[in-house]
């Protein structure tokens, strides 16, 4: 109600509501409203009944037009107050000569002054802050108005602010009775008439003045309410400043940084984005001196569309030392020109850096990064760098030369990475090895994707963990895993990552088909396994194989190597106590399954369980079951010993308990709903089955189902999709539709940027 109809009081010429309509919408408003003020309430006592019963029956015969008796009710009801009753006589001139005099000064406390005095004819004008009284004035002024009788409105409006200066009730009347009349004068004689009387009492000598009155008495009762009252939360000081908005006064602004302590503004604006903090520094001069003396702001700056920042990068970062954390999440819009990228390879203290683009930079481009002209000499390192993200970087020259300056610092490497055919010889043959050769012995976070078809990149495993101790959290995707010396994971050898708490193997990873040693150690303290390769002999080297020593040679035992019996104390080394997370797609034998889950289930510390009950190849999408087992696997029978009290994330793909024949055309989801209650704390799925006929039905199950409270899935389409989602709001259930398959693996590394 006060953002639409009282903000018509200060309309522009543009407003195309009649005068009369909008007095009558926004006198409602203020006489029906009582102010509220900062003393306490006064008893009740009979002269507050007499006096509301006046006031009502003056409105009501405000209602019925018959507007002489209403001023002599509400008069009457006005006399009934305790307070001293005004010694003024009907000539009210003086009373608006003063206070127009006043409220022009440029002291703004004088009409404050004016107003707790004497008028300058002599005469005693009442002073009272009984919130009763304040509206029964109002409701005076209201019946004045609508009497046609501006000017006896317009003094008994200041007799308002006379009765309480702090209050903004007589200043929203005032302001309001000047519009009208300046808005009517043109098409009411009445208006017109009463016009120029208030021009003449007030001395003004035109209109014009008159009009810039309206602001002046907008200012007074703003900084009056402001200073001398407590309480601002009455809607009268709301109009108050909606109208200094209108107007666009400066006093409707509220400066935080004038009135807040810097300690409050420093946390307030840490909240802010770095492009958020570059527009505040051109508020005006003292928000641009208060933002960049806090050095807090500017040590982590992300900035998603730079442009080209010219001159201003050069002077900005000479200005900035304390810079610890750049992010570029569009390198192209940079133009890294060699003097920006040697300010930026160069700051002081710089310990995070990300450099990423959605477009495909040419060579030339990226290769200016690692010039000579930039790099001082050999000898200079990044010694500071602790965190290095390059995503979209094609020239992989320029990312292994960066990764050697930093390389002994380094704790978090991030290379998501397009091949470009002018590097393809180094990316085939040297570059992961090359990674893998570089010594980095604080780095604890990997993550290495080639994302470009066609181009598998050979990692060295063996090398990486010799030169990188101390990892714990790895993800690789499109490269080939490699092993080296058959001894570097066998179980003699010394222990290789031993911190290692999640490896993440994504969908185009593989290995070489014929190996005789393991491609990665063994991890028995690992938290967080994701297999989204369809290399089965990866999943199993990294699950299920063991090395040893035998004679003077090395040996691969593997639970299922036929002709070879598996030594039965090597189990003791395949099984996962601390896994949380286990998440693999492509099918595994229930057997093997029970060899490398079965004491993370006993000891309760499995949370997240995805598994596959098939697999799919080729252009056919035929199924194809384990190489190890026999038909699909019947979870609540063949995976009975996955029972965790923890687990509360369940998923199953590629799964039909039907026949052969008829796989396609019909579905069977039945033994999921039987397995899913298994797990009486499961309230997460994710249900990937396939392309198969009839799933729609068996999700609106699970959707249905009372534990269930979100469900992942990439088969509801057009009107399943609405009816499921229609249904999951009436469950409550998050209903989740991924377009391309299963959600992606997670990557811890997210969290140090």
């Amino acid at each position: 109600m006060t953002g639409n109809t009282l903000l018509g009081w200060l309309g522009s010429a543009k407003g195309k509501q009649r005068p009369e309509s909008a007095n009558a919408a926004s006198s409602a408003v203020l006489s029906t409203v009582p102010p509220k003020h900062d003393q306490d309430e006064d008893e009740d006592g009979p002269w507050k009944a007499e006096m509301d019963s006046g006031l009502k029956q003056g409105q009501a015969l405000m209602a019925s037009l018959e507007y002489a008796k209403a001023l002599s009710s509400i008069m009457k009801a006005i006399a009934v107050c305790p307070c001293s009753p005004t010694t003024h006589g009907k000539d009210k001139s003086c009373n608006i000569f003063q206070c127009t005099l006043a409220v022009r000064s440029t002291d703004p406390g004088a009409l404050f002054e004016v107003a707790n005095s004497s008028c300058s004819c002599g005469k005693r004008w009442p002073s009272c802050t009984r919130s009763l009284h304040i509206q029964a004035v109002d409701t005076l002024t209201e019946c004045l108005e609508k009497a046609k009788r501006h000017v006896a409105a317009f003094s008994t409006a200041l007799g308002l602010i006379r009765l309480d200066p702090t209050s903004p009730v007589g200043y929203c009347r005032v302001a309001r009775i000047i519009r009208y009349l300046l808005k009517s004068s043109q098409t009411d004689a009445d208006a017109a008439r009463s016009l120029a009387v208030l021009v003449r009492d007030t001395k003004l000598g035109s209109a014009d003045k008159l009009r810039a009155l309206i602001n002046d008495f907008v200012r007074c009762g703003l900084h009056n309410a402001r200073k001398h009252r407590h309480g601002l939360d009455d809607i009268y000081h709301t109009v108050l400043r909606k109208m200094a908005h209108s107007l666009h006064m400066p006093e409707s602004r509220i400066d935080p940084v004038k009135k807040l302590p810097r300690e409050v503004l420093g946390i307030v604006f840490s909240y802010l984005s770095t492009s958020a903090l570059c527009r505040c520094l051109r508020v005006d001069k003292q928000w641009n001196q208060l933002l960049l003396s806090d050095k807090m702001l500017w040590t982590h700056l992300r900035i998603k569309t730079p442009g080209n920042p010219g001159r201003g990068f050069d002077f900005f970062v000479k200005k900035h030392p304390e810079i610890k954390s750049f992010v570029l999440d569009e390198f192209h819009g940079f133009s890294p020109a060699p003097r920006k990228c040697r300010k930026l390879l160069g700051m002081p203290n710089l310990q995070r850096l990300h450099l990423g683009t959605a477009k495909k930079l040419p060579v030339s481009t990226q290769s200016i990064l690692l010039s000579d002209n930039i790099i001082p000499s050999r000898e200079f390192r990044l010694k500071h760098l602790t965190h290095l993200s390059l995503h979209g970087i094609s020239y992989t020259v320029a990312a292994f030369e960066l990764i050697q300056l930093a390389s002994s610092c380094l704790e978090v490497l991030d290379l998501v990475l397009f091949p470009d055919k002018a590097n393809e010889g180094f990316l085939r043959v040297g570059f992961g090895c090359s990674i893998a050769e570089q010594p980095m012995p604080r780095l604890k976070k990997l993550r290495f994707v080639i994302m470009q078809e066609g181009y598998f990149v050979s990692m060295n495993m063996g090398l990486l963990a010799e030169n990188a101790p101390k990892l714990e959290h790895i993800y690789l995707d499109g490269l080939e895993i490699v092993g080296s010396d058959a001894r570097h994971f066998s179980l003699e050898g010394p222990r290789r990552w031993p911190d290692l708490k999640s490896l993440v193997m994504g969908k185009k990873t593989a290995a070489p088909g014929a190996r005789t040693a393991r491609v990665v150690p063994l991890i028995p303290n690992v938290e967080t396994i994701e297999l989204l390769t369809q290399d089965f002999a990866l999943i199993h080297d990294i699950l299920f194989s063991v090395i040893a020593e035998v004679g003077t040679g090395t040996e691969l035992f593997h639970p299922c190597l036929p002709g070879r019996e598996f030594p039965p104390e090597y189990l003791e080394y395949l099984k996962l106590p601390r896994l949380r997370n286990f998440r693999c797609d492509y099918p595994i034998a229930s057997d093997l399954l029970r060899i490398a889950l079965e004491t993370a289930c006993e000891s309760g510390t499995l949370e997240v369980l995805k598994l596959s009950a098939e697999s799919t190849g080729g252009p056919s999408h035929c199924h194809i079951r384990h190489p190890y087992q026999e038909g699909t696997p019947v979870p609540a029978a063949d995976w009975a010993f996955l029972r965790s009290d923890s687990l509360h994330t369940l998923g199953l793909s590629h799964f039909n308990w039907v026949s052969d024949d008829s796989y396609y055309s019909a579905f069977n989801g039945q033994p999921f709903l039987d397995w899913l209650a298994c797990f009486p704390k499961v309230d997460t799925v994710h249900v990937y089955p396939g392309d198969n006929a009839n799933v729609a039905a068996f999700l609106m199950k699970l959707v249905c189902h009372p534990q269930i409270k979100a469900v992942h899935q990439d088969q509801l389409t057009g009107v399943d999709w609405d009816e499921a989602r229609a249904l999951a709001r009436k469950h409550g259930v998050d209903l989740r539709h991924t377009k391309k398959g299963p959600i992606p693996p997670s990557w811890s590394g997210v969290d140090d940027w």
